[in-house]
């Protein structure tokens, strides 16, 4: 149910045209088409119009500089731009699909997006026939919550990779952690680790004066004095 900014029906079809076939005298329109081209290189939907005013098309209705000089002979004024003034964005399937900028730009401005083939059937019976059968808002706006969908789909997707990837590297921390703490209640470190310390061996020649021996050797000093 969304408002249309520019009633086509009694209106349109009001319009002078006293001047010979000028049947889109006094619209304002701006022009998206986008063509395909043969040798795939990618689209760029930023920049659509300008990329392709110098594609050569077999259809004018295609074709970014014959449908605006279509348009012209017809007595319409060209907007290089889309903005509140603009009447509607005729615009090809293939724009529609890709989101161009200017398809972009109607949606936010409450443009009426107009397929072109309504400008071929206006041409063919010579007036300006109703809108309403080749209005592309409603499939421009599905397209767009589409679009946003998979990007959120998308966006959620790298940061559960993200999370997992740094939720391992913790997990294998803390195993490392544990590992090499387990059995001490507090860290303990020995400068001496010779096995004679276990064997009660007092005559090692190797640890006669590691820390182990002399904490012994104070000990045993102490217990004499105290004696």
């Amino acid at each position: 149910n969304r408002k249309r900014k520019h009633q086509s029906t009694a209106h349109e079809k009001g319009v002078d045209n006293s001047s010979g076939n000028k049947i889109f005298n006094g619209i304002i329109v701006a022009i998206s088409t986008l063509e395909s081209r043969q040798n795939n290189t990618a689209i760029n939907t930023n920049n659509d119009e300008c990329a392709n005013e110098n594609n050569d098309s077999d259809d004018p209705y295609q074709n970014y500089k014959t449908l605006t000089q279509l348009l012209q002979t017809l007595g319409a004024t060209i907007s290089p731009q889309v903005h509140k003034r603009v009447h509607y964005l005729i615009s090809t399937d293939c724009a529609v699909q890709n989101l161009t900028q200017r398809v972009r730009q109607a949606l936010k401005r409450n443009v009426d997006i107009i397929d072109v083939a309504w400008v071929q059937e206006c041409r063919e019976k010579n007036e300006r026939v109703d809108v309403d059968n080749y209005l592309c808002n409603e499939l421009a706006e599905c397209l767009m919550i589409e679009k946003a969908k998979d990007k959120k789909r998308e966006k959620k997707l790298l940061e559960n990779n993200g999370n997992e990837d740094g939720a391992s590297r913790d997990d294998d921390g803390k195993n490392e952690h544990d590992e090499d703490n387990a059995g001490w209640s507090t860290p303990v470190q020995l400068d001496c680790c010779c096995v004679c310390h276990e064997n009660g061996d007092d005559n090692c020649p190797w640890c006669t004066d590691c820390n182990i021996t002399r904490a012994k050797r104070k000990r045993e000093a102490e217990l004499g004095r105290v004696k």
